[in-house]
């Protein structure tokens, strides 16, 4: 059995609980000699005494606690008297004196509190005897001892109060009185003796607890003495004590608490002696005490309370260990662990099961060597390793466990090779690899041995592959991976060995995926890599299955495969979207072909055929989240068996039926910016505890709410998840996981209703409707506020409509009388008007005319300037440009004329070719400024006709042959067909031909000039191209800038007048086209413009 502990450690005030109650709504409250918890499953709420501070406890000091059927909380005090705790207001008031009587409770201690069938409060005192409140909690009556009257009361001191099913009210005393059974309809109290000696005294020395089962059992606990049952039918006791030599007896006789469970066995909370549990049917007790090994067993064993709560579960308060839960959820998996004992598991870490042949089970830890749980028993026998004796375990780190037809056990082990045990001489026979021995395992790291239906034995090695033993010889035949051969085995490390129906053998590797043997002992590989056909999804095989129908199961680091034998493909099983990734470390089959898979998040039960799936935590009981690898059994009785990292679980399928009902959700905090709201103080919100509250009313100012809530489910804390949702502004469900918070802002005036629910054991519960919320508007935006508004506006209207009719009357009056004398002065108004309207009409015809002047005076003066511009660049241009031919050609006359004769005939006419290029290219410049004056004066018009293109262009280049022959430049047209434009043919011959100009002076010795014609839309693309110096990107930029534009010198210092490209950019343009260039230095020019196509 596995408990659950919440100590000072975890927010409880005192770790001595001496009292425990749950009440209507489902919190749990604690009851110490330190303070009073109220928990939700997460949060301790205290309550105290503090001095000086009204409706909280009147002690710190707990003694008992009893819930009435109206919900109210009764607090008993050691030396404190009797609180009530009302959960509307969250408060105490102190019930030691009732208003219509006289009688008062004194400051003694409260020991026991009960309810009868008419709602009468019972309290039992110590040395003050009985004090009984009535139903509507306004009168007390006294009960005390009469000496004189053996119907009273039969002591002062009472300890203990039990209000039975049959309505009778049991007493317990401090003192060896016996008990007493009250009869409310004769009001007497009747004696009874519980145990005598010989001599006819009571033994014991006072009475703890009295109990009634569901069979109408009385329980009564004495101290020193043990138990007694009272039989009502039978009027007998059956006395049950502590035998020091029956481990089956009550573990103490000093009795302080009884609760039964839902199976009907009885639980005693003894004083040192932990917890007794009684089973009727049988008559013997378990005990269970402290374990310091076990940390899920009982940390304390002085037991003061116990309770069961509405779930079944046994909550119990012990002196110094706090509170331990016995949940049921919790211990639905029986669960092996180590504990303190020689008769133990000795080791946690568990690896491998296997049956032996009577019954007992095999057990294989990683570090604790084989632990064997004998047949029926709950004792541990274990076999190590033990140095210098060979006839041990070769080694405590167990990887596998199996048997064999002959009854022997096959122990594979990490270091120690292959052991066998022989149940007839108790000895293990080793087998380890011999690097001398050929015939030797290969291998001291078995993973497992297994057995064929042929009796052959495969033995599974890690980094020695798969090993046959030969039982005759006792030697080893080794099949290892070899590089580059695909028949054989995939890897060397062979962790599971599965044999088909049709007696192949399936291996599955760590990394190497899964090889089918053939009968020839050559392998199939099947790698299991992402991309894999055969639809194996990882190739680390951690555990495997042949189940009923002969159906091959393995499971991956990515899920969970069949095989399917005939396609030899492999097909994965999601079960769940969010354990896509999931390590599938064992499986196992039940009888109802249900798989049970463990893994690294919990325990699965999964029906391939009806996809029903179901996950196990650690909340019901498991070892552990994370499985071992190959650590799944199932034994001859169908129990199951998974091991892990904290023991192992066992199990019968058909046993596990767990219903978890969702739980109650209760709001336990309400904030305003994130602080609590405090009931009944001034502007609270709170008129009554949250818990309580199903309505509230927030005014718009408090524009920041929360609301803290807890799922009353005490086991499943830590694995409970949250949706809420407030109707009428939220569209969906927030799902928040564990979150317990909902906060809003700035909501607008009106109805909400927060709603919630909650996820438990993998399923959602239904929505619970908990808080009715109203956000109120400020005053300005009420009804009443607004009708004020409304019915004052209107009585402003109505009285400035009076007032302004009056004077409106008054005005009508007066206006007759003006109108007239305005309709006299209107008609010599109307003919001044006309005669203004005549003058006004002669202005604006003047000042249009005006405006007009201005403009063209604005205009004539900006051509003018850029005239004046233009003329100034000129004149700077035929100074510069003329000046150096006509030195060119005066030097060489004044050379010519000095000296004649001593030249000779062939340098006269160098010279003479000399003048004349000059000459030339003087005339070429006067021309160029010619046609650029005649251009912009206006005098050059574009008279535009169908001309073919590519003859203007090849007449061009006739005519530029010379200049390009003489540069040895080669001129190519790259134009076949006609192209007609409409254009002016001396203009499109100047374009043409200035480019072809440029093109040959700036490109160098042996270079190329291109010119071509094409289509392009309803335009004819001109482009000349060439290899020569190209232009700077400074230059381009004010290329056609008449202002900024300069001649430059071609490569052979041909000289220019710097006007053929803005020659070329007006004709172009005069022709309804554009230009444009593109160039790089030292790569050459391209220069393409349109020319529109003839019609």
């Amino acid at each position: 059995m596995k408990f659950r502990h919440f100590t000072s450690k975890d927010g409880l005030v005192q770790n001595n609980v001496v009292v425990i109650l749950q009440d209507s709504k489902g919190f749990m409250w604690f009851g110490t000699r330190a303070g009073l918890n109220r928990f939700d499953g997460y949060d301790y709420r205290l309550y105290e005494y503090i001095p000086g501070e009204e409706n909280t406890l009147i002690s710190s000091q707990i003694s008992a606690l009893y819930e009435d059927k109206r919900g109210y909380i009764w607090i008993g005090h050691e030396g404190g008297g009797l609180d009530r705790y009302n959960p509307e207001t969250d408060s105490f008031e102190n019930f030691n004196r009732t208003p219509e009587t006289n009688v008062e409770l004194p400051n003694s201690n409260v020991s026991a509190i009960t309810e009868d069938d008419q709602e009468n409060l019972w309290i039992g005192t110590f040395g003050n005897g009985m004090y009984v409140i009535n139903k509507a909690r306004t009168r007390m009556t006294h009960l005390v001892h009469d000496p004189e009257n053996d119907r009273s009361l039969g002591a002062n001191s009472i300890r203990t109060l039990l209000k039975d099913s049959s309505g009778n009210l049991w007493v317990g005393f401090w003192s060896e009185t016996g008990i007493d059974r009250y009869d409310p309809e004769t009001g007497v109290f009747h004696h009874l003796i519980v145990r005598e000696d010989k001599e006819g005294v009571v033994t014991g020395d006072s009475f703890y607890d009295i109990y009634e089962d569901s069979k109408g059992r009385i329980w009564i606990s004495l101290r020193g003495v043990g138990v007694s049952c009272y039989y009502p039918e039978e009027n007998r006791f059956e006395n049950y004590s502590h035998d020091p030599f029956n481990p089956n007896s009550l573990s103490s006789n000093v009795v302080r608490a009884i609760v039964e469970d839902d199976e009907g066995n009885l639980w005693f909370g003894t004083e040192n002696g932990g917890l007794s549990i009684l089973n009727p049917s049988t008559g013997k007790f378990t005990n269970l005490v402290n374990d310091d090994f076990d940390k899920e067993s009982l940390n304390n064993n002085s037991i003061y309370s116990l309770y069961k709560d509405a779930e079944g579960n046994i909550w119990i308060g012990t002196y110094t260990g706090g509170v331990n839960a016995y949940f049921k959820s919790y211990n639905t998996f029986e669960h092996f662990r180590k504990k303190s004992g020689r008769e133990q598991l000795n080791h946690n870490s568990i690896t491998s099961f296997a049956q032996d042949h009577s019954g007992n089970l095999w057990i294989g830890t990683d570090g604790g060597g084989v632990n064997i749980l004998e047949s029926n028993q709950s004792r541990f026998r274990h076999h190590q390793f033990q140095r210098g004796n060979d006839t041990t375990l070769g080694a405590d780190y167990v990887m596998g466990v199996s048997t064999d037809s002959a009854k022997n056990m096959w122990i594979g082990t990490w270091g120690g090779g292959l052991n066998r045990y022989d149940f007839d001489t108790g000895k293990f026979t080793r087998y380890q690899r011999n690097p001398d021995n050929e015939g030797a395992i290969n291998s001291n790291n078995v993973s497992m041995a297994y057995q064929d239906s042929k009796g052959n034995l495969w033995v599974g090695t890690f980094g020695g592959g798969l090993n046959l033993f030969d039982y005759e010889t006792g030697t080893f035949t080794n099949y290892t991976n070899e590089p580059g051969n695909l028949l054989s085995i995939s890897n060397n490390h062979v962790v599971n060995i599965l044999e088909g129906d049709n007696g192949l053998l399936w291996l599955g590797t760590d990394g190497g995926g899964i090889n089918m043997m053939r009968r020839n002992h050559t392998f199939r590989q099947f790698l299991g890599i992402e991309d894999n056909r055969r639809g194996l999804r990882n190739g680390n095989i951690l555990s495997s299955l042949k189940d009923e129908k002969g159906g091959l199961w393995f499971g991956t680091n990515k899920g969970l495969h069949k095989l399917n034998p005939e396609a030899l493909q492999f097909h994965y099983y999601a079960m769940d979207d969010s354990l896509s990734e999931l390590r599938v470390l064992g499986i196992e089959e039940d009888i109802h072909n249900n798989l049970w898979i463990s893994s690294n998040n919990g325990l699965m039960v999964f029906n391939p055929e009806s996809g029903y799936f179901r996950r196990f935590t650690t909340a019901h009981g498991l070892q552990d989240i994370e499985f071992s690898r190959g650590a799944s059994f199932e034994d001859k009785d169908g129990y199951l068996y998974f091991g892990g990292i904290n023991g192992f679980n066992r199990f019968h399928p058909d046993s596990v039926d767990i219903a978890i009902k969702a739980p109650s959700i209760e709001i336990v905090d309400f904030e305003i910016f994130n602080k609590s709201v405090k009931i009944g103080e001034m502007d609270s919100l709170l008129k009554k505890s949250i818990t309580e509250t199903s309505y509230i009313e927030i005014p718009w100012r408090y524009s920041m709410f929360s609301m803290r809530y807890a799922a009353l489910n005490y086991n499943f804390t830590t694995d409970i998840e949250y949706a809420y949702k407030l109707e009428n502004f939220d569209k969906e469900w927030y799902f928040v996981g564990k979150n317990r918070k909902a906060t809003y802002t700035n909501l607008n005036p009106g109805r909400y209703v927060f709603k919630i629910k909650c996820k438990i054991d993998g399923a959602w519960g239904k929505e619970q409707r908990k808080l009715e919320i109203v956000i109120l508007p400020p005053f300005w935006q009420t009804f009443w506020f607004r009708s004020l508004v409304v019915l004052f506006v209107l009585l402003i209207f109505a009285l400035f409509y009076r007032s302004r009719l009056q004077r409106i009357k008054k005005l009508n009056r007066l206006v007759e009388k003006r109108t007239e004398e305005i309709r006299q002065k209107n008609e010599v108004l109307e003919d001044q008007k006309q005669q203004l309207l005549e003058i006004n009409v002669k202005l604006t015809e003047r000042q249009e005319q005006i405006e007009m002047q201005a403009r063209e005076l604005i205009r004539q003066r900006n051509e003018l300037k850029q005239t004046n511009a233009t003329k100034d660049k000129f004149l700077s241009i035929i100074a510069h440009d003329l000046r150096n031919p006509f030195n060119t050609i005066i030097g060489f006359s004044e050379l010519l004329l000095s000296d004649l004769d001593s030249f000779e005939r062939s340098e006269v006419e160098n010279q003479l070719k000399q003048i004349l290029r000059a000459g030339e290219q003087t005339y070429s410049l006067l021309e160029d400024l010619l046609m650029w004056a005649n251009s912009q004066s206006g005098k050059l018009n574009a008279r535009t006709e169908e001309v073919d293109s590519r003859e203007v262009c090849l007449n061009v280049m006739e005519l530029m042959k010379d200049q390009a022959d003489r540069k040895n430049i080669e001129i190519s047209c790259n134009t076949l067909e006609t192209v007609l434009v409409k254009a002016d043919r001396f203009m499109l011959t100047t374009v043409i031909r200035n480019l072809l100009s440029n093109a040959i002076k700036f490109t160098e010795q042996r270079g190329n000039v291109m010119l071509s014609v094409v289509r392009k839309h309803n335009e004819a693309v001109v482009t000349v191209a060439d290899t020569g110096v190209g232009i700077d990107e400074k230059n381009l930029l004010k290329l056609w800038d008449v202002a900024g534009h300069t001649s430059h010198a071609g490569t052979e210092n041909e000289q220019g007048s710097g006007l053929g490209l803005l020659l070329c950019k007006e004709f172009v343009e005069k022709q309804g086209g554009k230009i444009t260039v593109q160039s790089r230095v030292g790569k050459g020019s391209v220069f393409e413009f349109t020319i529109p196509l003839a019609d």
